[in-house]
């Protein structure tokens, strides 16, 4: 496997030339981390074509499970938290490796649209997401049904950490994305950037209160 799906990409591309536009995606796992890692979330053929290029050099320099843990840890998990361990200090103010069974399949559901499943936003929806990712960790003989249904009788319980800028998420995703787009990832990640905003602290503070 060279990181891309072909069948699904004849499929998409079928779909798009009926539409006469780019509407379908058939991205794999390594494609949506080239993607996440050089270049914006555009739908042109233009990108996709890049898109393609990053892919085949990342799998021709990365084993699959490095892979993985790239993709794991740059995953946008909801909230400002971007991997797993990130998500797991900010939900539940513990360590991925302390995390209980359905704590764990709680973080799993996110992937897939986090704003959709948020636990503190939509707990309910959250709760159905994560007992569905049981059911498929007992299909895949990950757990036993035993082990699953005990998992599900257990209430959403966040611990959400105070260390998490919460103040203003939105405002703070919003600021991220446009300095990605502008300077690139490793430059917002890894080159300690200053930035000034038009945020009024004492404001936000009071608009949260009320």
């Amino acid at each position: 496997h060279w990181g891309i799906d072909l069948s699904g990409l004849m499929r998409a591309a079928l779909k798009d030339l009926l539409a006469w536009k780019k509407k379908q995606g058939a991205s794999t796992l390594t494609q949506q981390l080239s993607r996440r890692c050089f270049l914006t979330s555009e739908k042109s053929f233009k990108r996709k074509f890049q898109e393609f290029l990053f892919t085949i050099q990342i799998e021709r320099h990365y084993t699959k499970p490095q892979i993985m843990t790239l993709y794991c840890n740059q995953f946008f998990l909801g909230h400002g938290t971007y991997g797993f361990e990130a998500a797991s200090q900010f939900y539940f103010s513990k360590s991925l490796k302390d995390l209980k069974l359905e704590e764990i399949a709680l973080l799993a559901a996110l992937p897939a649209t986090a704003h959709l499943y948020s636990p503190i936003t939509q707990p309910d929806r959250a709760r159905i997401r994560r007992d569905y990712v049981l059911d498929r960790m007992v299909k895949e003989k990950k757990i036993t049904q035993v082990d699953a249904e005990a998992a599900k009788r257990i209430p959403v319980t966040l611990q959400i950490s105070t260390r998490q800028n919460s103040l203003a998420p939105y405002f703070a995703e919003e600021i991220r994305k446009y300095l990605e787009q502008k300077y690139g990832s490793e430059a917002v990640n890894e080159r300690g950037l200053r930035v000034y905003t038009t945020l009024n602290l004492e404001m936000q503070q009071a608009a949260n209160l009320a």
